[in-house]
């Protein structure tokens, strides 16, 4: 007796899912082939988020932005081709400078584009001081950008990495030992941020 030729698996699993194409109905099928599992998202806001978005950074012009720093509050700093100067005090010598930092991020969070980037700012003592500073795309702003927030990350710390990914922000750094000189840190963490009404909120910090 001659028996049926064996359907080559793979064949099942490809009418399967053609099944649900031409079906337009279905959102979920189980196929029961070696557990395998096919899905159908048919929420656009579901798909969007699994969409590449692209972020030209050679286009991000952040030579002239203001930012809110928490390290020097006597007024707004300005920044004038990607630095800012001001006396560090009346008939003083010494000068405050807040530069940016070549550590840069940016990204897609909450549907809104966004930029994160490392502002290191000196007061004329021997601190520098490193501050994450959040970037909103700002269509009505002229300079693109509008600096929402800054999370103070220490002194004389050092950075090391800045991602935008699996909705975080994420920051490795070295920070100082309770036993370390100022010098030197010699502590290594992930920092992991979320955005909150346009704000930077930590939700988890661990060690090397």
């Amino acid at each position: 007796m001659l028996l049926p030729k064996k359907i080559p698996k793979s064949t099942l699993i490809w009418v399967a899912i053609l099944s649900i194409v031409l079906q337009g109905q279905a959102s979920y099928l189980s196929t029961g082939l070696e557990d395998m599992e096919c899905h159908q998202i048919k929420d656009e806001n579901i798909l969007d988020r699994f969409e590449a978005k692209q972020v030209d950074v050679s286009a991000v012009n952040l030579k002239s932005i203001i930012f809110k720093s928490k390290v020097y509050q006597i007024g707004p700093v300005i920044l004038t081709q990607d630095e800012f100067r001001a006396s560090a005090a009346p008939d003083s010598v010494s000068e405050v400078v807040v530069k940016l930092a070549d550590k840069r991020a940016f990204g897609v969070l909450n549907g809104k584009t966004v930029g994160v980037v490392v502002v290191i700012t000196t007061l004329g003592g021997t601190g520098t001081f490193y501050e994450l500073a959040l970037l909103i795309e700002d269509v009505e702003n002229i300079q693109g950008w509008t600096n929402t927030d800054t999370v103070f990350l220490g002194d004389r710390v050092k950075v090391h990495s800045l991602a935008i990914e699996r909705d975080h922000i994420t920051v490795v750094m070295t920070m100082h030992r309770s036993q370390d000189a100022m010098c030197c840190p010699t502590l290594t963490v992930i920092k992991h941020f979320v955005v909150r009404d346009d704000r930077l909120v930590m939700v988890s910090e661990g060690t090397y």
